[in-house]
């Protein structure tokens, strides 16, 4: 029996140009995809518990009576950052799935809904742009003079009289919802924040803020036994 000719040179060259045009091909209709997938905004969120990002200051605020007054409070921001090679078009940050501790149990806080949070500066829900291998700063919350809190609007939630000494925490929405859902009493919470943008994947993380419902005029004092923030896990 005649066995069939071993494959020579030419032969195999053919192959492989056959294979490398197939390959050409496949890169050239695919290109834009995969040059999207290559340079993609990488989106993360973190907090820097620390001034200027977190600090205390006082505050010329206008009151429910339309006078300014001066009132101390402290500022807590989260920070945005893209270390893609391509910028992030139209940045939301969204928080959600809040709950309290309750003994050993994370009870979900029933009445809070998903919310935007504000960008730093332009209050805001949507950052134009975040270009590659920058940052930028979005608004967690604040808590004021709990002495001076009824002075103003929406710092306190309705009905409920609390005391003149205790310390809330409220996180810094879009909107300010009149249910007060967004003001939280002492106690230790986690909540997820969600950051996306038009042109990438969100990405989520999760973060627990305990508030003592001390008040401290001193900055070092109120961050190390009033209020603390970090990443959960």
């Amino acid at each position: 029996m005649d066995l069939p000719n071993a494959p020579n040179i030419t032969d195999w060259l053919q192959a492989v140009g056959t294979i490398g045009a197939v390959i050409l091909a496949f890169v050239f209709y695919f290109w834009d995809r995969i040059e999207k997938w290559w340079n993609k905004p990488i989106l993360d969120i973190a907090i820097n518990f620390r001034p200027p990002y977190c600090h205390g200051f006082r505050w010329n605020r206008e009151n429910i009576g339309r006078t300014v007054l001066q009132v101390r409070c402290y500022w807590f921001r989260m920070t945005v950052s893209n270390s893609g090679k391509e910028a992030a078009r139209n940045v939301e940050v969204v928080i959600n799935n809040v709950r309290r501790k309750v003994g050993d149990v994370w009870e979900q806080v029933g009445e809070f809904l998903p919310s935007n949070l504000a960008w730093t500066h332009i209050s805001q829900q949507y950052m134009p742009l975040l270009l590659p291998c920058t940052q930028k700063e979005v608004d967690l919350g604040r808590i004021i003079d709990p002495a001076t809190r009824l002075e103003f609007e929406g710092e306190s939630i309705p009905g409920v009289n609390w005391s003149p000494t205790l310390t809330l925490f409220r996180f810094e929405l879009t909107v300010n919802p009149v249910t007060g859902y967004n003001i939280l009493r002492p106690g230790e919470y986690e909540f997820t924040l969600t950051v996306g943008a038009e042109n990438c994947r969100p990405v989520t993380r999760s973060f627990v803020l305990n508030l003592s419902g001390d008040w401290e005029i001193d900055e070092a004092q109120m961050f190390g036994k009033g209020v603390r923030i970090y990443r959960s896990g």
